[in-house]
């Protein structure tokens, strides 16, 4: 019974499942794949740090007072960031600039093959492309998702290799550190300052970002959304697609005329939007 019921959204998940890729498209071209916490004690100074690691660039949050002192947190309070591009990285995140290349790329074009997929479905609101039963509008839809599900799905992996390289470096490097190795890892360091004499800590920890989890969830979308498309293909299955949510409501089928292509236009514009417009400044 179960089964049925589930077999039956065949028919939604076909035809919504582009239109929630380009909602999630927006969230993957505007948030962190990777980031370092770091901690660094000097006796009683403390001051900590927050790296987060974009496609273009790495932005770094310090608490106001560590920078500019106590003594200015009346004027420079709270929390400010700074950017730099990845020319100015260091050795250790080498690693982490190669992965934000590489997503960079892939990210372009899962978004070029996103563009593809909202030109196909404003050409099938005009015209029903049927040309046989491999090329149609089903099939020409689920093959392009199931490539831009391939591709994301690889894209998580590069940022858990980017990582896990990093951690390499960590471990590796001319510092006495005492790290804890993984994706999400930490490092710890104690030395005497050749100056002072004191003793200084420095703590690190990394993680992957909301980029790798919407990642991971956009690939799901557009793998299930491309085999319920590409089922379409397999003429033999006894399947009673259910009606289309909102696109079948007798209630509102004047209203949806308009409405369904109204909101196609709004995301592609916000995508254009995500896309190309500045969304932080230095």
């Amino acid at each position: 019974m179960w089964k049925e019921k589930l077999l039956s959204q065949r028919s939604n998940i076909a035809y919504w499942s582009p239109l929630i890729l380009i909602i999630f498209l927006i969230s993957l071209h505007t948030t962190p794949f990777a980031e370092i916490t770091q901690e660094f004690g000097n006796g009683d100074i403390e001051t900590q740090s927050k790296q987060e690691y974009f496609t273009d660039s790495v932005i770094i949050t310090s608490q106001s007072e560590d920078s500019f002192g106590e003594n200015n947190s009346d004027y420079f309070g709270g929390e400010y960031s700074q950017s730099y591009s990845y020319k100015q990285a260091n050795s250790p995140e080498l690693p982490l600039e190669d992965s934000a290349e590489t997503l960079d790329g892939r990210l372009g074009l899962i978004t070029m093959s996103c563009f593809i997929l909202v030109l196909f479905c404003f050409m099938n609101r005009k015209e029903e492309i049927n040309i046989n039963r491999f090329v149609s509008f089903n099939s020409i839809k689920g093959y392009l998702m199931l490539f831009i599900g391939v591709i994301s799905l690889i894209s998580v992996f590069t940022i858990t290799s980017g990582l896990s390289n990093y951690s390499d470096e960590i471990a590796g490097s001319d510092m006495d550190w005492d790290v804890d190795e993984g994706i999400w890892g930490s490092a710890t360091v104690e030395f005497e300052s050749p100056f002072s004499g004191e003793s200084i800590t420095i703590n690190m920890e990394w993680d992957p970002d909301f980029m790798m989890l919407a990642l991971f969830v956009f690939s799901m979308i557009a793998l299930i959304g491309g085999i319920a498309n590409i089922s379409y293909l397999k003429g033999d299955l006894e399947i009673e697609d259910a009606p289309i949510w909102i696109k079948d409501s007798k209630t509102f089928s004047l209203a949806n005329s308009h409405s369904v292509a109204a909101l196609w236009i709004v995301l592609t514009v916000a995508i254009i939007g995500s896309v190309a417009t500045p969304w932080q400044t230095i």
